[in-house]
């Protein structure tokens, strides 16, 4: 299998942002190191999309990247499509 390209649609980036702006106040150095694990988990997906169990809604997967996080996703024939990033806590969709 050939790699995937990982696309962020808005949705995602708006919710890793304030996630990271939340985190940020309190600690920025705990901020930046959920962003390196979050963004790299999402690229790490190209290669291996399926080996996270599906989601919730149907043909989403999802991958706890930190006890509190969650990264939504779909997987398609060439793009793996990073739709949220939750809280464990959150409501989905």
């Amino acid at each position: 299998m050939h790699a995937l390209t990982v696309r962020w649609n808005k949705q995602a980036i708006i919710d890793l942002g304030e996630t990271l702006d939340f985190i940020e106040i309190y600690n920025q150095v705990a901020a930046l190191k959920l962003r390196n694990i979050i963004e790299n988990t999402a690229e790490s997906l190209a290669t291996m999309p399926y080996r996270f169990p599906r989601g919730r809604v149907l043909n989403t997967r999802e991958v706890i990247v930190h006890p509190n996080y969650i990264i939504v996703y779909t997987v398609d024939d060439v793009h793996i499509d990073i739709l949220a990033v939750l809280h464990a806590r959150q409501q989905y969709p």
